[in-house]
């Protein structure tokens, strides 16, 4: 990677980027939902409340996507709360459709998600990265996502179980591991001591095996193919791994 040894650093870099990334993209939603709250609400007859919250949704979704902040996701988060109360109690008292409850429940949880990460932000932004370390940073994620995973000796893919199944891609280097989920912003930095893979049997239908990962403490289950495990267990002894050209 050609990043230094300063892994503190350079997890504080990835962080830093999730943060932003995440922010501003739900800022668009607090935008769109923002939007339909206040057009909602400026129908004849006018209804204050939908007004009040669109353009707070409105506010903290512009100030989300141009100064992404932790105050900004806080309010964002009651904002939704809210609306997503005012959807419920509105549905359940014959106002509305599941449709709304559905809306509801969704705009709570995302509330509630929002300011969850309220401290996890607030540390991330509390961080002020140089724009060459983004950008190295960004490069580096780009060809892991872009490598062609049979043919990029230094890339290894692996799938973690839980609520949601996710994708990563891990990009091993001399000095330790990038690994990134596929489509999402997460980007860990792990030393060659903080990233390992148990494998485990051969799963019921296909070729894959079972595994489990511990990522800088913390564990997953998951699955991989045998050739990620190969180039995993080569570059966990130390062999150098050939780097795969930028795409």
């Amino acid at each position: 990677m050609r990043f230094g040894n300063d892994w503190n650093r350079l997890q504080q870099v990835a962080d830093y980027r999730m943060a932003r990334k995440t922010l501003r993209t739900g800022a668009i939603g607090s935008i769109i939902m923002g939007a339909i709250a206040l057009g909602i609400g400026v129908l004849p007859p006018l209804t204050w409340m939908p007004v009040a919250i669109g353009l707070t949704l409105l506010g903290t979704g512009l100030w989300n996507m141009l100064r992404p902040s932790p105050a900004g996701i806080v309010i964002d988060g009651l904002t939704l709360i809210l609306v997503g109360a005012t959807n419920i109690l509105g549905s359940l008292g014959g106002g509305g459709t599941t449709l709304w409850v559905k809306l509801g429940i969704f705009q709570l949880y995302w509330g509630g998600v929002g300011i969850v990460r309220f401290k996890e932000f607030r540390n991330a932004l509390g961080f002020h990265p140089q724009d060459t370390e983004l950008k190295a940073l960004d490069d580096l994620i780009q060809t892991a996502e872009r490598a062609k995973i049979k043919e990029a000796q230094d890339t290894i893919e692996f799938t973690t179980t839980g609520l949601h199944a996710k994708v990563w891609r891990g990009r091993l280097d001399d000095q330790g591991a990038l690994l990134i989920q596929m489509g999402q912003n997460q980007a860990v930095l792990a030393a060659r001591h903080e990233f390992d893979i148990e494998p485990g049997k051969k799963v019921m239908i296909g070729n894959n095996l079972n595994a489990t990962f511990t990522i800088k403490g913390k564990t997953h289950k998951g699955t991989l193919s045998p050739q990620s495990l190969e180039r995993y267990q080569t570059w966990k002894l130390g062999t150098h791994i050939p780097r795969a050209l930028a795409a």
